[in-house]
């Protein structure tokens, strides 16, 4: 089975650098201030051109949810968990969610986004934000300074076996 690649856009290789450095950065319109997701040529508030890449705060709500329990590609065995984010600065992200799973309903769950290596390659991922332990919020705070920490997509980042 082969492996997932990266699907690179016209206008979203600042993106993927950003990931490379251990940060997620978006384009923020310079004219309107509003962040956006994908990026575009021009803003689709106010139709500027003028555009800056920054870094967000990570904090985000799940908007929805789906388990994969059909595996599509080899580097992500089931079950995967896609999670719908909407970032505290606006843009709509689709991710995975790595860790600790809701116990119950996963809507408004608040989760951070993270950047971790999987597969030898950067990625962004969301762990709930509501979880603390100190192993965990350790390690966390690792990933997202953008550490070579492996994720395998069977154990969770955190070490715990499912």
């Amino acid at each position: 089975m082969e492996n997932s690649k990266p699907v690179r856009g016209l206008y979203d290789e600042p993106m993927w650098k950003s990931m490379e450095s251990g940060v997620l950065e978006l384009q923020r319109c310079e004219s309107c201030a509003q962040f956006r997701y994908p990026p575009a040529s021009h803003c689709p508030n106010c139709l500027s051109d003028q555009t800056v890449w920054e870094r967000i705060s990570g904090g985000a709500t799940i908007l929805s949810w789906v388990v994969f329990r059909r595996q599509y590609f080899g580097d992500h065995p089931t079950p995967c968990n896609s999670i719908a984010v909407e970032l505290d600065e606006g843009p709509i992200l689709i991710t995975q969610l790595v860790g600790t799973q809701p116990e119950s309903s996963w809507i408004g769950e608040r989760v951070q986004i993270e950047i971790y290596t999987h597969n030898g390659r950067k990625q962004h991922g969301a762990r709930l934000a509501n979880r603390f332990n100190p192993g965990m919020a350790a390690q966390s705070a690792t990933l997202r300074k953008g550490s070579t920490d492996e994720y395998d997509g069977k154990t969770p980042a955190d070490g715990r076996q499912t």
